[in-house]
């Protein structure tokens, strides 16, 4: 945790620093105008402080949302911005917001700086590249470990562990269509079955609520904002159209609406 502190402070004062700002200024509650872009503009950027670095053990598929940064967005977009709780499925919640895994910035910020340590005309700092990949083969603990044994769930993770083995630069287009691609098969399992059938929150959001993805590409994330998020509506109305979605609302409607789906 101590090594996570100096980006996870300039993170937090990043989504205070959007709070104040719309507080200042009185600006109607439109979630994708003046917050969800805000963090985007204000926060999100704060979140990458030397994340080549210290972000790999968090790069394995898995382990979304095991980061303490990351931790501290969901909390922002559930207890701020949709007003659910805190049990909500995270993976929701990112999607919902129309947000990929902070972990997609992360691993291809590391990818940048590993193909640039490849290209670039320093002896030095290549002979420490090699090393390091030769250090990988004997210990699961130092950064070409950690890419390495990230690859797995990736279409292409075969060829770029040998790239990665032969310190050889990897195609950061593709690279990026993978990893969206892994972020993506997430939803795979719950892309078949009936709501009716199956108690499942996920399964329920992922037929009936959540917009489809778009065509998977390097250049834009695969999630579009719901158009409610763009209206200028009453605070409490967006807070209760997003719990209704991410099926958070009160009891006493949950409880009606598990009976309609039952009968």
């Amino acid at each position: 945790m101590q090594y996570l502190l100096p980006a996870l402070r300039p993170f937090a004062a990043g989504t205070f620093r959007v709070k104040k700002f719309v507080q200042a200024r009185d600006c109607p509650y439109r979630l994708h105008a003046h917050r969800i872009w805000l963090l985007k503009t204000y926060a999100i950027p704060a979140s990458m402080y030397a994340s080549q670095i210290w972000s790999t053990p968090f790069l394995k598929q898995g382990k979304e949302m095991d980061n303490p940064v990351h931790k501290w967005l969901l909390a922002v977009l559930k207890r701020v911005l949709l007003g659910v709780r805190d049990t909500t499925l995270s993976w929701c919640v990112m999607r919902e917001c129309g947000l990929e895994p902070l972990q997609f910035n992360w691993f291809r910020a590391t990818m940048r700086l590993y193909n640039s340590l490849t290209r670039c005309n320093s002896t030095t700092a290549k002979q420490v590249l090699h090393a390091d990949m030769r250090l990988s083969s004997r210990s699961d603990d130092c950064w070409s470990s950690h890419i390495i044994s990230a690859m797995t769930g990736l279409i292409q993770e075969y060829m770029f562990k040998d790239k990665l083995r032969n310190c050889e630069p990897i195609d950061l287009s593709r690279f990026v269509v993978d990893l969206r691609d892994r972020h993506l098969e997430f939803w795979t399992f719950y892309s078949d079955g009936c709501p009716r059938e199956h108690n499942s929150k996920i399964l329920t959001y992922n037929r009936w609520c959540a917009l489809p993805p778009k065509k998977n590409l390097a250049t834009r994330s695969p999630y579009s904002l719901p158009k409610y998020m763009f209206l200028d509506l009453p605070r409490d109305v967006i807070h209760s159209v997003a719990r209704f979605r991410l099926r958070e609302h009160i009891d006493c409607v949950n409880t009606c609406v598990n009976t309609c789906v039952n009968t």
